[in-house]
């Protein structure tokens, strides 16, 4: 408890690490990692939790199918695209995993980038960091358990199912009013730890990134410093570019590890965003009432944060990874000595090279990415419906 209170109200002092705790926390409830492997409850815990994760796609795929048959499109659809978006989530869950101890190293990465920096300006950049990752994960919180409330609340309202989920051996329970109870209680709890693997899953990465941005401003500034302190020597200004150039190095090496996470794991986002985003502007505009429009608006905020804040962050460390070779050209190069200037010139041209994540090298994460997604699930939903789909699926279910 007085470690939740810290990381909710502490706000200096702080290092980079802290900005993954909250992070961590999720990990744990969501059975991704274990505080303690080798403790019979933490390995149960992790195992059920596993079992639900890869229990998702096969429950909400045939409550899908279930709602397909046996209620309106509304439902249908509101069923298809929570069901499109859980058939990626075991997979980036495995991802993830899979990569948690090289994760975990990133840690003392971390640390030995902000044993770098003391003075009272640059601590401060740090714990500015460290609060707003904590911000951005309550944020994404936020959204994600209001849909679920949302989700829940309004089909207690309408006196339904909230996805029509399928259980086993539920629909063999005699008593109607203890099977209709069981299976809500049942299917609210379902969706809110679905939601939460999600959110913990998509989240990651943009926490990264914007700790990454941090440690890149702060060696950006650091760099034009060099050379302009007429007290060190020329040995004392050599050791300070090296280590510049160090800590460049282990902004690159957080940067292997990131990416090779999330070049798998937004790679998949992708691929089910464009059709998960048709299928809610389909039920928007044409099918939902109004509050299903609502659920469904909140729905579609989720599903815009699962790739935005990663293509946002990723765009800005681009950006402002391209002022670090602006910084190192703009030092105080003259007061260097020759193998100190030679060393900049390497320097400047390694860090020429922008920072940027990918997904399967196939294409950029940025903006321009997410836009192009974004623009081609309008095209979609477009042809769909000058296609008349909207129309005969409407004439159908009537």
């Amino acid at each position: 408890m007085d470690k939740l209170r810290a990381v909710i109200f502490d706000r200096v002092g702080l290092s980079t690490k802290d900005s993954f705790d909250l992070l961590y926390l999720n990990w744990w409830l969501n059975g991704n990692t274990s505080w303690k492997p080798h403790r019979l409850g933490h390995i149960l815990h992790m195992t059920i939790c596993w079992c639900l994760k890869f229990f998702a796609p096969v429950t909400y795929f045939k409550g899908f199918l279930i709602a397909l048959s046996t209620s309106t499109i509304t439902t249908a659809l509101y069923n298809l695209q929570a069901t499109l978006d859980v058939m990626v989530a075991p997979f980036k869950a495995v991802v993830i995993a899979k990569h948690m101890h090289r994760l975990r190293t990133l840690t003392e990465v971390f640390n030995r980038l902000d044993d770098r920096y003391h003075n009272p300006r640059e601590r401060a950049q740090i714990d500015e960091g460290v609060i707003i990752c904590r911000q951005i994960i309550c944020f994404y919180c936020a959204v994600y358990s209001g849909y679920a409330v949302m989700t829940w609340l309004g089909a207690l309202i309408a006196g339904k199912m909230p996805h029509y989920l399928w259980f086993p051996y539920f629909d063999s329970i005699p008593n109607e009013t203890l099977r209709y109870w069981l299976q809500f209680t049942f299917e609210a709890l379902f969706i809110h730890f679905m939601l939460n693997v999600s959110y913990t899953n998509d989240v990651f990465p943009v926490i990264y990134m914007r700790a990454l941005r941090t440690h890149v401003k702060l060696l950006a500034e650091r760099v034009s410093r060099v050379g302009s302190n007429p007290e060190l020597s020329a040995e004392e200004h050599h050791r300070e570019l090296v280590d510049c150039i160090v800590a460049h190095r282990e902004i690159l090496y957080i940067v292997d590890v990131v990416g090779a996470i999330t070049s798998l794991t937004i790679f998949l986002q992708f691929a089910m965003a464009a059709a998960t985003l048709c299928a809610c502007m389909l039920n928007v505009l044409i099918f939902a009432e109004r509050i299903g429009q609502i659920i469904t608006i909140i729905y579609y905020m989720g599903v815009l944060l699962q790739t935005g804040g990663s293509c946002y962050q990723a765009s800005m460390l681009e950006a402002e990874s391209s002022s670090l070779a602006t910084a190192i050209f703009h030092c105080n190069w003259l007061n260097l000595d020759k193998r100190s200037r030679t060393l900049l010139v390497y320097f400047m041209q390694r860090a020429q090279e922008d920072i940027a994540f990918t997904a399967l090298k196939l294409f950029q994460i940025n903006l321009k990415t997410n836009l192009s997604l974004a623009k081609f699930s309008f095209t979609l939903y477009t042809f769909m419906n000058e296609m008349g789909l909207g129309n005969d699926l409407a004439k159908s279910q009537s």
